[in-house]
């Protein structure tokens, strides 16, 4: 049974939001990219679940859904992503606007969108705080 494009999303930021990798190993489609509005990069499969691994073992991610609008297979999410790290900084949070393209039960491709100040301002606080993000 294929599930509703909006069951998908909800699945995805679930597994993000707890670092399940293996969640989002199924979810990702094969050929599954990411872009960056702040970079203009697109990150594929494997960096992205990359980043998920690397954040995950520095950093709680709380997102608050602001906004879902559904047309067809197209998702566009607007959050407030909360993210704390213990011992570096607590309640840093950021507005971000997600367009998301569906394809059965995977994710085939997400667009990010975040104010470049915001972005600069977080890469500047994980990087503050000793970790590096080879993914970003």
């Amino acid at each position: 049974m294929t599930l509703a494009p909006d069951d998908v999303v909800d699945r995805l930021f679930a597994a993000i939001q707890h670092n399940d990798v293996e969640a989002l190993e199924r979810l990702y489609a094969d050929d599954f990219r990411l872009w960056h509005s702040f970079d203009n990069s697109t990150k594929d499969r494997t960096k992205c679940l990359e980043l998920i691994r690397t954040l995950g073992h520095v950093a709680t991610k709380q997102y608050r859904l602001i906004e879902s609008i559904v047309k067809d297979d197209r998702v566009v999410r607007r959050y407030e992503l909360t993210l704390n790290a213990p011992g570096r900084w607590s309640d840093y949070r950021v507005n971000l606007v997600f367009f998301l393209t569906i394809a059965g039960d995977r994710v085939a491709s997400m667009e990010e969108y975040i104010d470049s100040r915001d972005a600069a301002e977080a890469i500047a606080a994980v990087q503050a705080a000793g970790i590096v993000l080879t993914s970003v």
